[in-house]
């Protein structure tokens, strides 16, 4: 049925979602129809290596948090039942940056509670029981520090509920009484996707967050966000991304319209959604034309020192039909204040007029040298120079 077949092929969640599915069915038939049943787990281990090449090489998913959620649940459940059944996956636990991404979940989590939600996330973040897998596989239960938390929570949303009796299997064989905290406040990772991530502490909501991110538009369910970054604060998220909007209603409306949301093309009328393009994220515009969707921003440099935190992202790649160079550099200095520099070099052949965009849920209120954020209570001077 080639109709139906194409996840066979897919680089994306969707390979993992239908292999697992399958895989499942033929070990629950094996002994009835054996001969369909060896085909078809064949066939798996012939083709969902090619999902597990988008964790690499360090473990960033390109999808983001909330398709970790859901691509990663299956892949883990794939995993668990091959090592159940056959006493071994075939190497697919040891694809590169597999493993590694439990650590990229762990720090999409910011301390008051929201994730880093570029993609198609949601803004809030939900429990992952597949850490607890990661854990017990990887002898690591740092990893679950958040997590643990989580299950005190009886609002608590677990992402991909559906496969919520994996956990007490998973918790089964855990000690969960002694569980320390990570042992760094950055991560970055490279890859399709790469993301720079700074956690001011693993202990109280108030701790400082800074995640910023490269890419392309290209990859699955990827927006216009290169050199994009959310800011936490004193239990405030100063700069946002409004993640996640329903399918349903998105669909619906471009559909009448006579677009397609799942056309990534140039020109497509999926760009045209405000909280797809790139005028509507915290990154640059130039003469405001939209990102290159065949472009890519590259991690190229991570600080790390005494007094500063954060990583630079060259962004020429998704600006280039527009100015000859562009970099963006986001940093923590001395724990207080952040800092976001951009040098753009202009085209021979044309001016570049640059859109400088910060998105955020504070009230603002432009003074002559700088603009004051009031979030409730809580103040944040923008001061440009």
């Amino acid at each position: 049925n080639t109709r139906h077949a194409w996840f066979y092929t897919a680089k994306n969640n969707w390979n993992s979602v239908c292999n697992s599915g399958l895989a499942y069915g033929a070990l629950a038939l094996f002994e009835e129809i054996p001969e369909v049943s060896k085909g078809i787990i064949e066939k798996c281990m012939e083709t969902n290596p090619k999902a597990m090449v988008g964790y690499g090489p360090d473990g960033g998913y390109p999808e983001g948090f909330g398709y970790w959620g859901y691509g990663t649940s299956f892949q883990v459940m794939l995993i668990a039942a091959l090592e159940s059944a056959f006493g071994t996956d075939n190497g697919l636990s040891q694809a590169p940056g597999f493993m590694e991404s439990a650590r990229f979940m762990q720090y999409m989590t910011a301390p008051g509670g929201d994730c880093f939600c570029f993609s198609d996330s949601p803004v809030e973040a939900e429990c992952n029981m597949m850490m607890f897998w990661f854990a017990g596989k990887a002898k690591d239960l740092s990893l679950l520090w958040i997590e643990r938390q989580y299950l005190d929570r009886p609002d608590m949303p677990f992402a991909e509920d559906r496969l919520l009796p994996s956990l007490m299997v998973f918790c089964s064989q855990l000690d969960l009484r002694h569980i320390g905290k990570p042992e760094k406040n950055f991560w970055f990772s490279r890859g399709d996707t790469p993301v720079f991530i700074y956690r001011g502490g693993w202990d109280s909501k108030e701790d400082t967050y800074l995640g910023v991110k490269g890419g392309s538009p290209s990859t699955s369910h990827a927006h216009m966000d290169a050199g994009s970054f959310v800011y936490d604060a004193y239990g405030v998220r100063w700069s946002m991304d409004f993640g996640l909007q329903s399918y349903t209603t998105l669909e619906s409306k471009l559909s009448a319209l006579g677009g397609n949301l799942w056309d990534m093309g140039q020109n497509s009328m999926r760009w045209d959604v405000f909280r797809l393009n790139n005028l509507n994220h915290s990154t640059i515009s130039i003469n405001d034309a939209r990102h290159r969707v065949n472009g890519a921003a590259t991690l190229t440099t991570t600080i790390n020192t005494a007094t500063e935190l954060g990583a630079t992202f060259d962004l020429t790649d998704v600006v280039s039909d527009q100015a000859a160079s562009a970099t963006r550099t986001v940093k923590i200095v001395n724990d207080k204040d952040l800092v976001v520099m951009d040098e753009i070099k202009a085209r021979t052949d044309k001016s570049a007029k640059v859109r400088w965009c910060m998105v955020t849920p504070a009230v603002p209120t432009v003074e002559s040298n700088r603009i004051v954020l009031t979030n409730g209570s809580k103040v944040m001077y923008l001061t440009a120079s």
